[in-house]
């Protein structure tokens, strides 16, 4: 892959891990402040089974979208030529 379009790439890909993890603390966020069930005073296990699923999601997205950010952003390493009889191949 050319060199130009593998930063492009990490770049848009690193912004897609930026979004999922700001959806996902956005979301988090609005569970806990309109959710009714904060308002009666107390939180369901089926309530904190969600919302805690949700935040694994996304931070498991999150997560991966950083690392493949890392992949396509990591310079190569150079490969030392091989060299055979004192020719590089």
């Amino acid at each position: 892959m050319h060199p130009v379009l593998r930063i492009i790439l990490g770049i848009v890909v690193l912004m897609a891990g930026l979004y999922a993890l700001f959806s996902t603390i956005m979301f988090i966020r609005v569970m806990i402040n309109i959710h009714p069930v904060v308002r009666n005073g107390g939180y369901t296990t089926d309530y904190l089974l969600r919302s805690g699923g949700m935040l694994a999601g996304g931070l498991v997205l999150t997560g991966y979208f950083f690392y493949r950010a890392y992949k396509l952003l990591k310079p190569r390493k150079k490969e030392a030529p091989i060299e055979l009889l004192g020719e590089e191949f």
